[in-house]
Parts: structure tokens; sequence; C-alpha cells
């Protein structure tokens, strides 16, 4: 007997630029280039979801620069830019 586990397919892929937890016009906002999704249980949430590690970056001036390299991010946090 063979069991499938279904799920719903991720909102984001490998390689999208997405901006994190704000307003994508901001100055402010950080940026992620998604390397990876996972469908987990992030910190002890009760549902599984989709969550994203890859690179973060930030605006300086009118060029993106590398900040650090960030993980499992939720995918409600996350807008397509």
């Amino acid at each position: 007997m063979m069991f499938f586990f279904w799920h719903p397919k991720p909102k984001f892929k490998s390689g999208d630029l997405v901006a994190i937890n704000g307003n994508w016009i901001s100055k402010d906002t950080r940026y992620m280039l998604i390397q990876k999704g996972r469908w987990m249980r992030p910190n002890g949430e009760t549902k599984k979801q989709w969550v994203y590690d890859g690179t973060i970056y930030r605006v300086v001036g009118q060029r993106l620069e590398r900040a650090t390299y960030g993980s499992t991010f939720q995918e409600h946090l996350l807008f397509i830019v």
C-alpha cells in the first residue's frame, strides 16, 4: 500500500528575488535571493509550511549590497519583487 502526502506548491522558487517583511519600495527594506525552500514546521509551529533560505541584500545608494545569509523565512513574510 502506498501513501501520498500532499502539500501545496511553493510560492517562490530558487533564484527569485523577494522583499522581506515590508514595502519593497522603502529604503530600509531587505531583499533575499532565494537559494532553497523547505517544507517544515518552523520554530515550533503546529502546521508545516514553506520556509526559504538565501542571501540577504540591502540597498546602498542605487545598488544591492550583500548583508548576510538568512534561513527559515516563512512564506507569509516574503513578497515577490
